[in-house]
């Protein structure tokens, strides 16, 4: 068989990093933030909304935020407009979502601005995203690009990695990779995964900074150890060419198991392929069929190709001709605006596919998974099912 197929890169997909305003450095305690909010602290009460609103520091509960922004709202609403900062942050996040006050998108720009003109860098971040994705006023790039640009200049990593993205596709900022890669290592260097895994893309193909597999090595590392199927993907495609680091096809299956079982379609693709081939000395050809029908299903034209060539009677539509090649290709990946997209809707759903910031990983996966499942769709159906709900 002899075909390998490298996994999906190239997409700036962004992790949720807990910081609120200048108060917060690290994910708040929620203890000590539970106590405080059962003692009658209305800011407390508000984070601990926010916490259960965005699963921090405990599983998301949507019906305890309402209940916790409920018991916050009257002193919250006084201290925002007295000009507090964080109050006016958490004004703007109510208005937003809808807790205990209207839903008001319009209400929740002029909160979240009078918040990040005092240099609140989660309020400026916020602001950044409603303009991205237009979320109640109308889309704006250049706008979403200096919010980004106000929180990342005060060390926030979202929006260091949100930068970088932008940079390096052009939106809202002149295209510039070398910037792009300036704003990624800012963010990788305070562990955003996102960040760290683009980065390592940057430098295995030489776009704004010199072309270094050890280096790119390094980054999707740092990523794949903290569970993003993408870099566990390409880290694999690493091992099993011997770029970077030496060429080692057990680690290159072990990193493909990783990712595969985070329903990453190349990852089943490549994993099921060294099966077939028996590379590593793995050989088991009923396993690497069934690996690649797993990628078939989830729509993969290169494992539908060869999967009816060497598995069985043809039974997925193909467009294209088999053709084997030995050079592995980087191919893009959705971007973060279609992953926040799908999480909103499963959100909407009943679903928890983690924070909403079109970070593809784990529990993403997962969720996509369980709603294929509870709507007897394949993988794939169900994304493009989800894809397209408005």
């Amino acid at each position: 068989m002899r075909k390998y197929a490298a996994c999906l890169c190239c997409v700036f997909l962004f992790t949720l990093m807990v910081q609120v305003g200048n108060i917060l450095a690290a994910e708040p305690d929620f203890a000590v933030t539970q106590q405080s909010a059962e003692q009658g602290d209305a800011f407390a009460q508000a984070m601990l909304g926010w916490m259960y609103a965005n699963g921090v520091g405990a599983p998301k509960d949507d019906s305890k935020s309402l209940e916790w922004f409920q018991r916050a709202s009257e002193g919250i609403q006084k201290a925002a407009e007295q000009g507090h900062a964080v109050a006016q942050f958490y004004l703007g996040f109510m208005y937003e979502e809808g807790r205990s006050v209207p839903k008001d998108v319009a209400k929740a720009v002029q909160w979240y601005q009078k918040a990040a003109e005092q240099g609140h860098t989660l309020a400026q971040f916020e602001l950044g995203l409603i303009y991205e994705h237009g979320r109640g006023v109308p889309k704006d790039a250049a706008k979403a690009a200096q919010w980004y640009q106000k929180a990342a200049e005060l060390g926030f990593s979202m929006a260091q990695a949100m930068l970088g993205w932008m940079y390096g596709e052009g939106r809202g900022v002149p295209k510039d990779a070398a910037k792009a890669a300036q704003w990624l290592r800012k963010a990788a260097e305070q562990g955003d995964v996102s960040a760290q895994f683009n980065l390592g893309t940057m430098y295995s193909e030489g776009r704004g900074v010199p072309k270094d597999t050890a280096k790119a090595a390094q980054w999707l590392r740092k990523a794949a150890e903290q569970g993003n199927p993408f870099a566990q993907c390409n880290l694999g495609v690493l091992y099993f060419e011997g770029r970077g680091v030496p060429q080692d096809y057990a680690k290159a299956a072990q990193w493909y198991q990783k990712a595969a079982e985070q329903g990453n379609a190349r990852a089943q693709f490549n994993l099921g392929t060294m099966y077939y081939d028996g590379k590593g000395r793995i050989r088991d050809r009923q396993k690497g069929c069934g690996m690649l029908r797993e990628a078939a299903e989830q729509g993969l034209q290169e494992a539908i190709d060869t999967y009816n060539k060497f598995c069985a009677k043809p039974q997925y539509s193909s467009s294209q001709n088999y053709q084997a090649h030995q050079q592995q290709q980087w191919q893009p990946a959705p971007d973060p605006r279609a992953v926040a997209h799908v999480q909103r809707v499963l959100t909407n759903f009943g679903y928890s596919p983690g924070p909403i910031d079109g970070q593809f990983g784990p529990s993403t996966a997962q969720a996509i998974q369980n709603f294929a499942r509870n709507t007897r769709k394949s993988p794939q159906e169900a994304l493009l099912f989800l894809m397209q709900q408005p």
